[in-house]
């Protein structure tokens, strides 16, 4: 449901995108700074939608992954709540504590990437938008 989803809104923001208008646009060259083509403005905003596309993907990648080792992280504290009183199980209540914990840094790390993603998704979409 979640990777339906997700395909679905990437289809959406690609094919949002315009092709700036070249009128509107300049290219620095060697013998100085000119207006900038149909062509050349085409080809500028295939490049921004490539990597919109790509940051996108990324994205969406970090996300799923987040919500699978949460799951993961909901295993482990279940395994650690049934264990908790039984002191027989000493060795499975050990494993997950450092399952619980190695989820949670990992969720933590993909939280940190995500943001940053999102920034940077940001300011391409912002780009091939205006």
């Amino acid at each position: 449901m979640l990777e339906q989803q997700i395909l679905t809104n990437r289809k959406q923001k690609a094919s949002s995108a315009a092709t700036p208008k070249a009128s509107h646009l300049t290219v620095i060259t060697d013998s100085g700074i000119r207006p900038m083509n149909n062509s050349t403005a085409t080809d500028f905003n295939s490049q921004i939608n490539q990597a919109y596309n790509t940051a996108s993907e990324a994205l969406d990648c970090v996300t799923l992954a987040m919500e699978h080792i949460g799951g993961l992280e909901a295993l482990f504290k279940s395994i650690y709540l049934q264990s908790k009183n039984k002191h027989e199980l000493k060795e499975i209540l050990n494993a997950s504590k450092l399952g619980c914990y190695v989820c949670d840094d990992f969720i933590n790390s993909l939280d940190c990437q995500k943001e940053g993603l999102e920034k940077h998704l940001k300011v391409l979409g912002g780009a091939s938008h205006e």
